[in-house]
Formats: C-alpha cells, sequence, structure tokens
C-alpha cells in the first residue's frame, strides 16, 4: 500500500469532523437574582412580622378595620337597607347613597382644617363618639328624609377615621412604607370574612338586625382609643424610652 493512499484525504477528515458532536457551550453560573429575590421576601416577611408584634401596630391594624365597618361596610349595605327597610324608592335610594358620599367628602375636606386646631386622637375620639351616638338614631328615626339628615352628619364626622388611623400607621413605621401597605393589605383580607357575616346575618336574620351590628364599631372604637399603657406627656417632654418608633400621637392628648 503506497503512502499516498495511507494519508488522510482533507474532504475524508472534513465529513468525520462534521459526524463529530458538537460541544455544547457550557451553561451561564445562576446569577444572584433569584436567590437574592427569595431572601428579599424572606427578610420582609420577617420586617412584617415582627412590626405587627409591636402593640401599637397591631392596635392600629384592627382599629382600621373596625372603622371599616361605618365606612365602606356601611356604605355597602346602604341601598339595600333604604329600600328594603325604609321602603324608599330606587331613586330615593340613590340619593341617599349620593348624599353619603358627598357629606363623606366634605368630611376628608373639613380635616384638614380640623388637625390645625386639634390632635388626630381628639379628632378619632370625637368622630368615635358622634358615630355612638348617630348610628342608633339614623337606624331608629322614622321617615327617608330624617334618616337622609343624619346620615349626613354621621358621614361627615366618620369620614376622619381612616385617613387619620392609616397615617399613624404610617407615622409608627417611619421609612417603611412597603411594610405598611403589606400589613393593611394582610389586615384587610384577614377582616373580610366581617362583611361577609354581616351579609349572612341578613339573609338568615333580616337586614334590620344586620345593619344593627354595625353599630358595635363605634363602642369598639372608643375601647381602642382608650388611652392604655401609655405615659402622660409633657410639653417639654421627650418621647418615650422605648425604642421602635415615635411617640404615639393615639396615646396622647
Amino acid at each position: 500500500m503506497s503512502t499516498s493512499s495511507q494519508a488522510t484525504s482533507p474532504r475524508r477528515t472534513a465529513a468525520a469532523a462534521s459526524r463529530r458532536p458538537a460541544v455544547q457551550p457550557a451553561a451561564p453560573p445562576e446569577g444572584p437574582g433569584e436567590a437574592d429575590g427569595v431572601a428579599g421576601w424572606s427578610a420582609g416577611l420577617r420586617e412584617a412580622a415582627a412590626a405587627v408584634r409591636r402593640g401599637e401596630v397591631a392596635r392600629l391594624l384592627v382599629l382600621i378595620e373596625v372603622a371599616d365597618y361605618l365606612l365602606d361596610v356601611l356604605t355597602g349595605f346602604l341601598a339595600v337597607y333604604l329600600v328594603d327597610v325604609v321602603h324608599a324608592t330606587a331613586g330615593q335610594a340613590a340619593l341617599g347613597v349620593t348624599v353619603r358620599l358627598v357629606a363623606g367628602l366634605a368630611g376628608d375636606l373639613l380635616l384638614v382644617l380640623v388637625l390645625e386646631r386639634a390632635s388626630g386622637l381628639a379628632v378619632l375620639r370625637a368622630g368615635a363618639a358622634a358615630a355612638l351616638l348617630l348610628y342608633p338614631a339614623f337606624l331608629l328615626v322614622p321617615g327617608f328624609w330624617a334618616k337622609l339628615v343624619l346620615l349626613a352628619a354621621l358621614s361627615m364626622v366618620t369620614a376622619p377615621l381612616y385617613p387619620v388611623l392609616q397615617a399613624r400607621l404610617y407615622a409608627v413605621l417611619p421609612g417603611r412604607s412597603g411594610v405598611a401597605v403589606t400589613l393593611s393589605s394582610a389586615a384587610a383580607l384577614a377582616a373580610a370574612a366581617g362583611p361577609l357575616a354581616v351579609g349572612a346575618a341578613a339573609q338568615r336574620l333580616g337586614l334590620t338586625w344586620a345593619m344593627a351590628s354595625l353599630a358595635l364599631a363605634a363602642p369598639v372604637l372608643l375601647a381602642g382609643l382608650a388611652r392604655r399603657g401609655y405615659p402622660p406627656r409633657h410639653k417639654n417632654s421627650g418621647p418615650p424610652a422605648e425604642a421602635g418608633g415615635p411617640p404615639s400621637e393615639l396615646g396622647s392628648d
């Protein structure tokens, strides 16, 4: 066999190379983004859990959800109450809802002026005390137009409850608005069974009793706003010795 026959042909070499499996490039190493995301979620959950263990934060979350019974929950049942219990017409029910919304907006606008002369705690206590009287009167007074007047007054005095409580929640969590939003959303989900229970009571006991159950919100608010566990503050006194946030405006005059 000649030397030329033993030599490898360039064509044969190229064909053999084409039959070899292609070398797959190495996969890039998994970056730290996914691990950082999981760590961020874990840190956020731990921070939220640590925040909710503070008595002031937990108290505010409960008060916000209780106040909602005099706000959105009442608004949700209002039209049905006016039609089924008060025997108002559909147009009158629509008027009642409109008065409710307009009076609530007026209460929000007046809140800006009131807070220049009174503390948030005083506004909350006054609103809850007024609701303690106005809401039962709204349920008991006969006649659509009398109810409409009381509804307007009730809507104005309860409108500041949510913004003042929510502002206080952000104040006790300075620089952690994300934690405040997370806790507010979680509390709203946890409290979602409350309006469902009111609807179930309306179905089984009647709408009158279901609406009457909302009257419990005002005394609960007053009890939650009572000064407990907060030392009296004086004009020249500094912040409390307990670390973890600014002094509670809700617990001082």
